[in-house]
């Protein structure tokens, strides 16, 4: 009897195991996204074939709390504070480094000039992340981003002075609420495939939508499917 109670416990805790696997978010404009359990040492791709580990993803979601996580600032601008980190990545990691970044997303996050005053913080509790900033996270490093590519810098409040009007690097792009996007005169792009927007394209593959919820966790390989054009 103890043995059949013990096979019935073991069933039922790897049930609850599955279940947790992950998490159903509906984000503003309908859109269910699945978030996995992230596992620390396995390597995520990206839309665009950036990688970084579940562990670096998991302090870049709480980094991204602390960027933009309050409840008044809109869906629009969060997917956007993420998508500039994910923009970042691929940059840094496409050239072999860039302005001190390294090629990691752990880099990236904690180099001495992008992410100075939030990066300290981001095992405090404040940067407990919602359901919704890892949805909003999650989304756009599996579905990517369609804003100009070369916008990969921001500021609360105002834009970074313009290097058309004196300043020494920052071209002005656009602001979403109070959050101030800009390009870096000096970011060399050459090696993307950028439309006369900036925007990204997909040279060989795009991603596609995966039907099957159970695709979404797979921690041994990118959590993405690619399809050739």
């Amino acid at each position: 009897m103890k043995k059949f109670l013990a096979i019935i416990f073991a069933v039922v805790l790897f049930a609850g195991s599955v279940s947790c696997a992950e998490a159903s978010v509906v984000l503003e404009d309908g859109r269910e996204v699945y978030e996995p359990v992230l596992v620390s040492d396995a390597l995520y791709y990206d839309s665009h074939g950036a990688e970084a580990y579940g562990w670096e993803i998991e302090e870049a979601i709480r980094l991204m709390m602390l960027e933009c996580g309050s409840y008044k600032v809109s869906e629009a601008d969060k997917r956007e504070h993420c998508a500039v980190l994910c923009k970042q990545l691929l940059y840094t990691q496409t050239v072999g480094g860039y302005n001190g970044w390294g090629t990691t997303l752990w880099g990236v996050m904690h180099a001495s000039n992008t992410y100075l005053q939030t990066a300290p913080r981001i095992w405090n509790e404040e940067a407990e992340p919602t359901e919704e900033i890892a949805a909003i996270f999650w989304d756009v490093w599996v579905n990517g981003y369609s804003t100009d590519f070369r916008v990969q810098n921001y500021r609360t409040d105002y834009h970074f002075e313009d290097y058309y009007s004196g300043g020494d690097w920052a071209i002005n792009a656009y602001s979403i609420g109070t959050t101030y996007y800009s390009r870096n005169y000096w970011q060399d792009f050459s090696m993307f495939d950028l439309g006369w927007d900036g925007v990204l394209g997909y040279s060989e593959w795009e991603p596609v939508e995966v039907e099957n919820e159970d695709d979404w966790f797979k921690p041994e390989e990118a959590v993405i499917m690619y399809v050739d054009r």
